[in-house]
């Protein structure tokens, strides 16, 4: 007698019509048999239909043993009280009714068992061969697949739906090519590869899935590969899928589709197979990486939460209507696609990636990097910074009308000499917050090339930053802080329509004020248009010159002032202002602005009480006028000297001229009419 179950072929329609009933006597299993067949088909049941005398009689049937013996020409009918075995392969059979194998006690396989229509197995099973065949099989008991060296250990097609426990061999190489359904729970050492795929011998059945129910739990220990030769298997995860155990990578490189739960509390789960998506929920522990490296992945309606980090080797986008919030996230040379929302909550790397589609949001409190080679913006992707969002690698090119949004209260912080820029299509940098360059030369430059729109804050405390399509509005500023705000290499002019250009720093190129507010210092300092590249500045009637004065120095610490290398040509407002408790004393003289020429004057003129403004080819002056002192050249009298000094002075030359102006009555301008004032003066008449 033989202990082992072989291979048992069990099929409806054009298939062998038997009820089986299996009992366990020892390490011998019994069935019992009712035939359906009917006495007719029995032989050509037992002989593939070949005589007996055949050489291949028996070669591809099954071969019954009842009560130990062969028989040819085929046995007779197996009674209830036969004991059967089978050991060889498939025998094929016509019949009618349906069959049926049912299992009351422990099952041990280590061959083949085919089922074509359906079994249930109330009893454990050892599983350490294939069990197949296209029909339903119901596993009320445990599973244990084994190791069976030279027999693949495998569910093949068919329905196998698995209400115990599965637990599977350190060593067993197990594979997967039917309809699979974990409804309690099923583990896997994943030392070796566990294979899901369609069956090579029975492509015409649907096969390679793994279903882990709802409320069922897949548990990997270890650090092993599920693959799909065929590229047709799916594992799809309604329960929780939970790698504990083994600190190096588990691959999946069947399609994985979750709307469970993925939880990796050690090492790495890398999902690799093609069109994999996540939903539903996932959680990553401290140090652990769940990666999506698959083509054409997908996010819909995923939840990440847990310290570690979600791996983005492979474009993986977010269906329509559809929102994945992750807090720790690494793009890895790819980047996400699809046209949902995606929430990083937490830390982001974004290395040599695109965000091509959809909308990305780096909420408030969260921290981001664009480092790496080029950073994408494409395809009518809109990226927007609510939190800190660090950039240290290459060029941002948005393109296909991509948008780039540094939001209100977003830190867009350049740490790089590379550009903004857009392609082909219309795209557009909006800043709402605060965009700084905080590191940079003045070898380096960085050049929003594309269209930007500014209201909030740009800084440039570093390098070199300039701008070919700004439009600011109110709102806007731009602060240099030492930096280079350089106009020249675009040959597009500073366009000061709206808002604000202040700081301490270098402007290379042009700047028109049309509408805008041009304030040196930041309380106070100096602005500088040229060194680098000379330039002009051009103040119309909307625009407005704003200066502080809080001190008798230009610069930092004193009065603001603005050095122009080349034409200055004025309109407008200008503003004065006294800062830091700061109060002029007289014949304190102020030059707020230094030209190489200029021309035009301010139309509106806002002053400290008692502060005059003075106008030169070059200059424009502020002064505080001495108290009356008909004394002009002070050297101790009041006669006719002083009134030749004063007129020397309206000509040009203060030799003799001691005090700060000469325009003695306070009209604003030097001329005759100073000298007829002297002239009243040193005859007595009062100031």
């Amino acid at each position: 007698m033989k202990s082992a179950i072989g291979c048992l072929l069990l099929r409806s329609g054009a298939a062998l019509p038997l009820a089986f009933w299996a009992a366990q006597a020892g390490a011998q299993t019994t069935f019992n048999f009712t035939n359906s067949c009917g006495n007719g088909q029995w032989t050509y049941c037992c002989g593939d239909g070949l005589p007996c005398g055949d050489p291949h009689f028996g070669s591809y049937t099954n071969n019954w043993w009842p009560n130990g013996s062969y028989t040819c020409p085929c046995p007779p009918l197996p009674g209830p009280a036969d004991e059967v075995h089978i050991d060889a392969v498939p025998v094929t059979c016509n019949g009618g009714e349906a069959g049926m194998l049912f299992t009351t006690q422990p099952l041990n396989i280590t061959f083949n068992l085919y089922v074509y229509n359906t079994a249930i197995f109330d009893a454990p099973v050892t599983l350490g061969g294939y069990v197949g065949g296209g029909g339903t099989l119901t596993y009320n008991q445990a599973i244990i697949a084994v190791n069976n060296p030279g027999q693949e250990t495998s569910f093949g097609p068919g329905v196998h739906i698995c209400n115990g426990p599965v637990t599977m061999d350190q060593a067993a190489p197990i594979g997967t090519y039917g309809d699979v359904h974990n409804n309690l729970s099923m583990i896997w050492p994943g030392n070796t590869a566990m294979t899901i795929d369609q069956a090579y011998s029975t492509p015409e059945l649907p096969g390679g899935i793994l279903r882990n129910s709802a409320g069922a739990l897949f548990l990997a220990t270890g650090d092993g590969e599920m693959r799909g030769w065929i590229g047709l298997g799916h594992f799809l995860n309604s329960g929780t899928f939970r790698k504990d155990g083994g600190f190096g990578q588990t691959m999946i490189a069947s399609h994985f589709e979750s709307t469970g739960l993925v939880d990796v509390r050690t090492g790495s789960l890398r999902l690799a197979g093609q069109d994999s998506v996540l939903a539903g929920t996932a959680t990553i522990a401290a140090g652990c990486v769940l990666e999506m490296a698959g083509s054409n992945a997908g996010m819909n309606d995923l939840t990440v939460s847990g310290p570690g980090t979600l791996l983005v080797s492979a474009s993986v986008a977010v269906g329509s209507g559809k929102t994945a919030t992750i807090p720790h996230v690494h793009f890895a040379t790819r980047g996400r696609a699809g046209p949902g929302i995606m929430n990083l909550t937490g830390t982001m790397d974004s290395e040599s990636s695109a965000f091509d589609g959809g909308t990305t949001n780096l909420q408030a409190g969260a921290t981001g990097e664009f480092r790496g080679d080029r950073t994408w913006v494409t395809t009518g992707a809109v990226f927007n910074n609510y939190g800190t969002l660090t950039w240290t690698g290459a060029s941002i090119i948005l393109d296909g009308q991509g948008v780039l949004n540094n939001r209100e209260g977003g830190i867009l912080d350049c740490r790089t000499d590379q550009d903004i820029g857009g392609l082909w299509d219309p795209s557009q940098f909006n800043n709402y917050g605060t965009f700084r360059k905080t590191v940079g030369t003045s070898a380096g430059h960085t050049n929003i090339t594309c269209a930007m729109l500014n209201s909030g804050t740009v800084e440039i405390n570093a390098g070199r930053m300039g701008f070919a399509a700004l439009t600011q509005t109110s709102t806007g500023r731009v602060i240099l802080n030492n930096g280079i705000l350089d106009q020249s290499s675009g040959g597009v002019p500073f366009p000061l329509a709206a808002g604000r250009l202040e700081g301490n720093g270098e402007i290379w190129g042009h700047v028109e004020n049309t509408g805008g507010t041009l304030s040196p210092g930041n309380s106070a300092g100096t602005l500088h248009m040229g060194g680098g590249q000379p330039g002009n500045y051009t103040q119309g009637p909307g625009g407005t010159f704003e200066a502080e004065l809080g001190g008798a120095s230009p610069g930092i610490g004193g009065y603001d002032q603005l050095l122009v290398d080349w034409q200055a040509t004025l309109d407008g407002t200008l503003n004065v202002s006294l800062i830091n408790g700061f109060t002029p004393s007289e014949g304190q003289v102020f030059y707020i602005l230094v030209a190489g020429s200029r021309s035009g004057e301010f139309s509106t003129v806002n002053l400290p009480p008692g502060m005059v403004i003075q106008y030169t080819p070059t200059e424009v002056i502020l002064l505080m006028p001495a108290s009356c002192d008909p004394d002009v050249n002070c050297d101790g009298g009041v006669n006719g000297f002083d009134i030749e000094a004063t007129e020397q002075a309206i000509n040009g030359d203060f030799s003799n001229f001691c005090q700060a102006s000469a325009d003695l009555n306070g009209d604003g301008a030097e001329n005759g009419f100073d000298i007829e004032t002297e002239e009243q003066r040193v005859n007595g008449a009062p100031c």
